[in-house]
């Protein structure tokens, strides 16, 4: 349930920067070909970067811009480039992506996005939030890779099913959790590559010590993250986590893609609900966690490489001799400028695996091999 050892800053932690408002007052429709409203499901066109998903959108009629979706995301976030060119401040008019609309007062931040296009190794000009989605059912179907669209929201009938739970009212969607006589709510979010990100970490028993095993970039900095197994399982709305891997978070819980990607997800936020639907088994089937593998080292993604910011001690990359503000050019012969989003795609971990940096130390070319440690049984 780990993303790749050199690769323990990035993704899952850039996210949790957009900050949620009020939720937009839109108008969503879907299209048919001669222009009619459908109440068909509709395969939104989209590029997927590992399980992230990546949608061409007009915006006021300009564009289009590759966005990033993400129900973590409060409100949507345009890079200052795109913005300029649309002649948008703080809120938009309309959000079109092929067949799909939304139309009225949609809030917006204007943010630098050059980071997080460099982490993903794809170009993105921003990312369009849950809210966008606010009149539809929208469904990330991970096994088939695609996301889906409908207009309405659940029946009677459906609102009954016992694995549709019901999600907070407000623009991004938590669900009840519990393990160990603990409640609380976590976030289902889809622009997390992460597996479960807890705060308070003192209030749940874990198998062994906590440790340290990457960071997260933050607006005012880098702060480091620590994990551990915890003893008990855990429930998450209809879903059971077996001893999961717990990753520690400083402001919000949330449950990212390691998780998600196991299943069907159609989030109605007319009545505020999700469902889950497992297509290889029972949606309570146990989840369970693999042992989590690390290199030791929290880097930041560069212009072409990936920048040695720390080094924990007696790990791998300190054993193997990286030092701090080496800048990784390539990893296992693939140049970090060119992996696009090859480095995303989801591999089992069962087993530690020989890593080859190609690095630039004080303008000087060099090789170093490691094996990721064992950082959570």
């Amino acid at each position: 349930m780990n993303c790749h050892p050199w690769f323990r800053a990035g993704l899952a932690l850039i996210f949790l920067l957009v900050p949620g408002c009020a939720a937009p007052f839109v108008e969503t429709s879907v299209l048919a070909n001669d222009g009619d409203f459908t109440t068909n499901e509709y395969v939104l066109p989209t590029q997927r970067c590992g399980d992230y998903f990546v949608v061409a959108a007009l915006i006021d009629g300009r564009g289009p811009y590759p966005m990033l979706l993400d129900t973590g995301a409060g409100t949507t976030v345009l890079s200052p480039s795109a913005a300029r060119e649309i002649g948008v401040s703080s809120r938009m008019e309309s959000v079109q992506i092929d067949r799909f609309q939304a139309n009225g007062s949609i809030p917006c931040v204007i943010r630098e996005v050059d980071h997080l296009s460099r982490a993903l190794g794809l170009k993105i000009q921003g990312i369009l939030s849950y809210g966008v989605f606010e009149g539809v059912l929208l469904t990330y179907d991970y096994p088939q890779q695609e996301i889906r669209v409908q207009a309405g929201a659940f029946t009677a009938n459906e609102l009954s099913h016992p694995d549709v739970v019901p999600t907070s009212a407000g623009d991004r969607p938590f669900v009840r959790a519990s393990v160990g006589g603990n409640d609380f709510t976590v976030l289902l979010d889809t622009g997390s590559s992460r597996g479960l990100t807890l705060t308070a970490l003192d209030r749940f028993a874990f198998e062994g010590p906590l440790v340290d095993t990457g960071a997260r970039m933050r607006i005012n900095g880098l702060f480091l993250v620590r994990s551990g197994r915890l003893l008990h399982d855990m429930r998450l709305g209809p879903l059971n986590l077996h001893r999961a891997v717990v990753n520690h978070s400083v402001s919000i819980n949330l449950a990212g893609q390691r998780i998600l990607r196991n299943f069907v997800i159609t989030f109605d936020q007319v009545n505020h609900r999700v469902r889950f639907a497992n297509p290889f088994g029972q949606v309570g089937d146990p989840i369970s966690f693999a042992s989590l593998y690390g290199s030791g080292l929290v880097t930041v993604p560069g212009n072409d490489s990936l920048v040695v910011r720390k080094i924990f001690a007696d790990s791998a990359g300190h054993r193997a001799g990286i030092l701090l503000d080496d800048e990784i050019l390539a990893i296992n012969g693939t140049a970090i400028s060119e992996r696009g989003c090859r480095h995303l795609e989801f591999r089992p971990h069962g087993k530690a695996e020989t890593v080859e940096y190609l690095s630039r130390r004080k303008g000087k070319q060099i090789t170093i091999g490691m094996v990721p440690d064992v950082m959570v049984p």
